[in-house]
């Protein structure tokens, strides 16, 4: 079965991830989405992280009525940061009837390059790259295992614009999933 595996610090998720992964699987590129929440990459500052568990319980509000979309727990027991390396080598070894995908922004396929093992992540878990706010152009024979989304499929919204605008009390309704609104809330996230 052929699996998205959609990593992400998801601090907060919001619609342009789930419209991303809905859009991925309307194409059938993959049968099913995974959502990994890393609880450290090594690209972001973890003074800007809320805790883990509340990333992922928003994670797992926003896709509990969504058809093919799962939660992954893996790699809340590894190695921090997490490199997505390890974490797909964990991922084919506990579950080797399953073909997984990587899905990446166009920002993280600049990048790509520099995480370890990036040819081993290229050639064995055909990367599926959305638009991010900069268009890009690639050498696509270079790029020869990658799945590129259509431009139309950029979608502004950022986890920073959502932080930014709950610190300054400002409505978030129009970024994110109302169950995740008032998570937030809730729990008094990313307030003065």
């Amino acid at each position: 079965m052929y699996i998205g595996l959609f990593f992400g610090s998801f601090n907060p998720i919001h619609f342009g991830h789930l419209m991303i992964a809905q859009n991925i699987l309307e194409k059938k590129l993959v049968k099913k989405i995974w959502f990994i929440t890393s609880p450290q990459s090594p690209s972001k500052n973890k003074d800007s992280l809320v805790s883990i568990y509340h990333r992922m319980n928003m994670v797992r509000l926003a896709i509990a009525k969504k058809k093919n979309m799962f939660i992954s727990t893996i790699e809340l027991n590894m190695p921090q940061p997490n490199i997505t390396a390890q974490t797909l080598l964990k991922l084919a070894k506990k579950y080797p009837n399953n073909t997984f995908r990587i899905i990446l922004g166009e920002d993280n396929l600049m990048s790509l390059p520099s995480w370890e093992n990036f040819t081993f992540i290229l050639n064995n878990f055909a990367p599926i790259v959305y638009p991010r706010i900069h268009s890009i152009e690639y050498n696509r024979k270079q790029y020869s295992t990658i799945t590129f989304l259509e431009k139309s499929l950029y979608i502004p919204i950022s986890a920073t614009i959502i932080r930014h605008y709950v610190h300054h009390g400002k409505n978030i309704g129009y970024f994110v999933p109302n169950c995740v609104e008032k998570y937030i809330k809730k729990n008094c996230l990313w307030k003065k």
